[in-house]
Parts: structure tokens; C-alpha cells; sequence
């Protein structure tokens, strides 16, 4: 660390970053909404709407599909106004949208108001890792970056938590605050140097590095780092050259291939429909404890993955999550064939079992499938491909988090429970198949070292 270095303050940095993640905790708190209140949505407590299992269905996947829409222009209008302006703009739908929720009439203005903070809190995927990678030191990166998971799965919590102890009404109000208090603290960050300096406005780039660094930080050595970043990536438009490289055709696989493993392990379809899922196992507990145990293990799942990647690398903790996955879900799916195909009670001296698979698969789902597909997205494109395929495979990644939450209770209710599951586990199997073939090793690797692996579609062969 070099002595200009030591002179740069921190404590903005993190400020400003857990700010704009704050947005990433709204899109938690929507992606947590249904998993505490599916038995109170089925039986009308939302404002007197009743729903059966189709409608409900729809209400727990229609948020995806604003997440996935607004993947494409979230990182287009960032670059035309800023990406200040742009997260804050989100604020005022995001509360229209939480609006339309508290206030529903119908089962329409619910889909309407899903997908409304959907759109929203989906944008702050794309948005909040360009913000901190672009305000962040370079030896700050690593943890900044890992904010927008933290505060993501907080908000699941946050859902969970309160959805339990609160009335609907006052737990959709809560929720409403949320996006109300990002745009109130995140309105007195800055906007990146790194913006500014792809402006060419360098003099507001340096009133922006002296917010963030401190006013006795020289900016010059990082503000010729970005300028020539920025020259880089001009010199790398040919999408069309890049893409026709052996590496950037396997980059591309891999890339969409964790997509799918992640939303396909049913990670989704266990966060929002987790008390029913409880329930349909007749536990011996309260089932609200088990969904609230759901929060609070993606917590400490989280941090340990967050930690040890560097340590133990990519691939081992892909596969060591996929497996996880695989195995729990195998077991819930086996509890419910022997509950709903042989005989019920022969299943009630196991009444903890459904609870404890899902917790272990949380927990495996938290360790790696969670962040690292979208962290290994970020480190085997190239500058060229990143840029053109990010929002594409954000928006591939929502469209599958849609199918699986939509098709669960069909499928369920027309193939059986532990058929999902069955699904469920032998897709997450595939994943670690592939990642222990395919996917090549990044830790403390640098894009050009990755290439030779890339170049080749098998590891050991």
C-alpha cells in the first residue's frame, strides 16, 4: 500500500457503498415479501383479496419480471445521466409500487405493484456494483463489492422477520419506508470520479475523489488509472470480433450455464413460498420460526462465503454449494414422497426433518451459488463482452427466478411436491458436474491469465 494510499480516508467509501446498497436490501425485502405470509395471502388477509394457489403463484413471480426488464436500461441510462441520478430516480417508483401493495383492491394492482418494485429493486443489481466498484480503492473493492449480497440478503431477512411479527398492513408499511430512506441518505453521496472522468469533467471528478478520499488524498496516479481504463475499453467495441473467440464462446456458456444453475437449484421457489412449503410438511413446530431460521442462516452462510473465497477459490465452494443443494433438496423431495405416496404418518416421528433440509439448503445456496456466479461473470469476460453480455445474462437469470417461482405450484399440485424437488436436485448435481469440468479457476488470476483455460472447453482433457 503506497503512502498516498494511507492518506485516503475509508470510512466515506463504506458510507457511500452501503447507501446505494440499501437499495439492494429494498429488492431483499421484495424478494422475502411472501415467504412468512402465504397461508394470510391465500386466505385474504391483504385487504380482503383472496387468491387460490394459481393467483398466488403469479404474486410471488411477477416481481422478477420487472427485475428482468429493467436490467437492460438500468446500466443504459447510468451512463447517460449519471449513476447518482439514476438510483435515485428508482426511489419514487419503488414507492409507488409498495403503494400499490398496501392499498390493493384487486389481485391486478397487486401483480401491478410487484412488479413496479420488481423493476425497481432489480436495477440496483446492475446498479449498486458499478457504484461501488467505481468509488472503491482498489484494495477496498473486495469488500465494498460484497455489500449489495450482505444488504440483499438482510432485506430477505428483514421480510421474513417481520412478516411474521407484524400485521400485513404494518409490515407492507415497513417495507415502503425502506426506498423512502435510501433516497434520503444516498441523496448526499456523490456521484463516481469514474463517471465524470468519462464525461472528461475531471474538475468534478477531483471534487468527488476529495469527498471520497479525504482532501489530503492525490488523486492523479488513480485519475490516470481511469482515464486510461476508459481508453482500454474504447479500443474494445467489436462486439461482434470478441465474441468469435474460443474463450469468449466459453465464457458465455459459463456465464448463462450459473444463471440457470442458480434460479433452476430453487432457491426462489423456497424464499417465497417458505411457510407454505412448512406447512404442507405438518412440522411439529411453528413454522414461522423455521422461515425466520431461513434470515438468519443466509446471514452466516453468506459471511463465511464472503470470506473464504479467496481462500479455498471459485470452484470449490460452486461445488461444494451445488452439492449441498443437490443433497438437501433430494431429501425434502424424498420426505414428501414418502408423506404424500406411502403413508402420512409414517413421516410425523420426522417432523424437524423438512426444516433442517431447508436450512442445509439455504445455507449451501448462501456459500456459493448465491454471489459467485455473478462474481465469475465479472472475471472471465473480457472488457468488450462484459459490458454487452452483464445485462443480457441479469436479465437470462431473472427470466429463469420467473419460470421456477410461476411453474412451482403447478407442478406441484399436478406432478407432486417431491417431483419439484426431485427437479430441483438434480439440476444443482449438473452444476457441480459442470463447475468440476468446465469452469477454470480465477482466484488471484487476472482476465489475460484466465485466457489459456478459457481457450479450451474441458479442464482435463
Amino acid at each position: 500500500m503506497s503512502e498516498n494510499s494511507n492518506k485516503a480516508r475509508i470510512l466515506p467509501q463504506y458510507i457511500a457503498s452501503i447507501c446505494i446498497c440499501l437499495g439492494a436490501l429494498g429488492m431483499g425485502t421484495v424478494l422475502g415479501w411472501s415467504s412468512n405470509i402465504t397461508h394470510e395471502l391465500l386466505t385474504g388477509e391483504l385487504n380482503g383479496i383472496k387468491m387460490g394457489t394459481h393467483e398466488l403463484g403469479w404474486v410471488g413471480s411477477c416481481c422478477t419480471i420487472g427485475a428482468m426488464i429493467m436490467c437492460f436500461p438500468a446500466g443504459f441510462i447510468a451512463d447517460h445521466i449519471g449513476r447518482k441520478p439514476t438510483c435515485l430516480l428508482t426511489a419514487f417508483p419503488f414507492v409507488v409500487g409498495w403503494l400499490l401493495i398496501l392499498f390493493a383492491q384487486n389481485v391486478y394492482m397487486l401483480y401491478a405493484g410487484r412488479i413496479i418494485t420488481g423493476a425497481s429493486g432489480g436495477s440496483f443489481v446492475v446498479l449498486a456494483p458499478i457504484y461501488t466498484t467505481e468509488i472503491a480503492q482498489i484494495h477496498h473493492r473486495g469488500a465494498l463489492g460484497s455489500f449489495m449480497q450482505y444488504l440483499l440478503v438482510i432485506g430477505i431477512f428483514y421480510s421474513n422477520l417481520f412478516g411474521w411479527i407484524l400485521s400485513m398492513y404494518a409490515f407492507n408499511v415497513v417495507n415502503t419506508i425502506i426506498p423512502i430512506i435510501f433516497a434520503v441518505l444516498f441523496f448526499f453521496q456523490p456521484e463516481t470520479p469514474f463517471y465524470y472522468i468519462q464525461k472528461g469533467n475531471n474538475e468534478k471528478a477531483a471534487q468527488s475523489f476529495a469527498r471520497l478520499r479525504g482532501k489530503n488524498y492525490d488523486y492523479k496516479e488513480e485519475l490516470d488509472a481511469m482515464t486510461k481504463e476508459i481508453e482500454n475499453r474504447r479500443q474494445y467495441q467489436d462486439f461482434k470480433v470478441a465474441i468469435k473467440a474460443k474463450s469468449a464462446k466459453k465464457s458465455t456458456i459459463i456465464c448463462f450455464s450459473l444463471m440457470f444453475f442458480q434460479q433452476m437449484s430453487g432457491v426462489n421457489a423456497v424464499l417465497f413460498y417458505a411457510k407454505h412449503i412448512l406447512m404442507q410438511s405438518e412440522t411439529h413446530i411453528d413454522v414461522r420460526y423455521g422461515v425466520v431460521g431461513i434470515g438468519i442462516i443466509s446471514l452466516i452462510s453468506i459471511t463465511i462465503g464472503v470470506w473464504t473465497t479467496d481462500y479455498f477459490g471459485r470452484t470449490i465452494l460452486l461445488m461444494a454449494s451445488s452439492a449441498g443443494c443437490s443433497l438437501s433438496t433430494f431429501l425434502l423431495g424424498f420426505y414428501f414422497t414418502i408423506k404424500d405416496r406411502i403413508s402420512e404418518d409414517a413421516v410425523k416421528p420426522y417432523g424437524l426433518w423438512p426444516i433442517i433440509c431447508v436450512l442445509c439448503f439455504v445455507f449451501s445456496f448462501q456459500l456459493g451459488l448465491g454471489s459467485l456466479p455473478w462474481l465469475a461473470c465479472s472475471e472471465i469476460f473480457s472488457p468488450e463482452l462484459k459490458a454487452k453480455l452483464g445485462a443480457p445474462a441479469g436479465s437470462f437469470n431473472y427470466l429463469t427466478a420467473f419460470i421456477v417461482t410461476k411453474c412451482f405450484y403447478p407442478v406441484s399440485e399436478n406432478l407432486g411436491v417431491d417431483i419439484a424437488f426431485y427437479i430441483f436436485a438434480f439440476v444443482s448435481l449438473i452444476a457441480c458436474l459442470f463447475t468440476l469440468l468446465i469452469i477454470p479457476e480465477t482466484k488471484h488470476k487476472t482476465f489475460e491469465e484466465t485466457i489459456p483455460e478459457l481457450e479450451k472447453f474441458w479442464k482435463y482433457f
